[in-house]
This record gives structure tokens, C-alpha cells and sequence, in this order.
């Protein structure tokens, strides 16, 4: 089974409560580590953000995501989720969308755990490094942007180095 950063935070959160909000950011990133990060190093041993294939999946699934989004968003349904545009600055290398709505953010500001977020936030990083790629971001919802942009490329050296000129 899957387990993705939204079911992380339900476990992770339901534990904070039951423990008297005991728990602190450090305890967040440890147990973080342990789940997300730790499969994200896994899965990165079979495909990685260095495999063209790799990005052809991504966009493939984030293509068919979009469209069941939006038809339900149209529908007036699934109102607090995350609504993509796929590459809309048209990057030429690695895998990049933008992510409109974060329920995340608005879960965390809900019930009061707001000093989590950029923990919350830097598991993408995380999450690419263990991939084998790297994360470029300069817009979060969290921040009060109106969407996160995440432009993902491989960390092997040609394709670092044409990222770093893009910064």
C-alpha cells in the first residue's frame, strides 16, 4: 500500500493529539523520515527523476489526474483538492506543474498546527533528493502564493547543471 504524505499527516497528527501536542517539528521530520522519505529512497533504487521514463509516468498520471479533477471541480465536487496545471512555463527538461489549493495548508490551519508547515513543506524536498532528483520551488500556497510550483529534475550532473542555469 501506498502511503503518501496526506495519510502521514493523519497519523502523524492524530498522535500529536493523543500525546497532549507534546510532539514538536523534530518528532515531525523524524517520523517523516522513517515513512515518506524512507520509501521515497526505496522506490528511488528502481525509477528516479534521472530516468527519462520516469518523467513520461509523471506526466502521464498527472495528465490523467487533471482531467478527473477538473471534470469533478466543474461538477461543483472535490472543492478543497489539488488542482494542476501541467507545465505551464513550458520547461524543456525534467517534470514540472503547478498545484492550485492545498488542503494541506488549509488542514494545518484548521486545527491549529501552523508551525508544522514548513516542515510539511520541505518533505517534497526530501522526497526528491531520495528520488534522485531535485526540486525547484519559488511559489507555495502555504506561503500565500496562489499555487506551489514544482519543476523536478535528475541530480546526476548534465542534468543539475542545466537546472542550475534556469535559477
Amino acid at each position: 500500500m501506498q502511503f503518501n504524505l496526506l495519510q502521514f499527516l493523519a497519523a502523524f497528527f492524530s498522535l500529536y493529539e493523543a500525546c497532549g501536542r507534546k510532539l514538536d517539528i523534530e518528532d515531525f521530520d523524524h517520523y517523516a523520515d522513517m515513512t515518506i522519505v524512507r520509501m521515497s529512497r526505496m522506490a528511488g533504487h528502481f525509477m528516479n527523476w534521472n530516468m527519462p521514463v520516469m518523467i513520461k509516468i509523471a506526466y502521464r498520471r498527472y495528465g490523467r489526474y487533471k482531467k478527473t479533477v477538473d471534470r469533478h471541480v466543474r461538477c461543483g465536487e472535490w472543492g478543497n483538492t489539488w488542482q494542476v496545471d501541467i507545465n505551464p512555463e513550458g520547461k524543456e527538461e525534467g517534470f514540472a506543474i503547478h498545484t492550485r489549493c492545498c488542503p494541506m495548508v488549509d488542514f494545518v490551519r484548521r486545527y491549529g498546527y501552523e508551525e508544522f508547515l514548513p516542515s510539511i513543506c520541505s518533505q517534497d524536498f526530501k522526497t526528491a533528493e531520495a528520488m534522485h532528483g531535485i526540486l525547484r520551488r519559488t511559489h507555495t500556497v502555504a506561503d500565500g502564493d496562489d499555487y506551489c510550483d514544482w519543476w523536478y529534475v535528475g541530480d546526476r550532473k548534465a542534468s543539475y547543471e542545466q537546472f542550475r542555469d534556469h535559477e
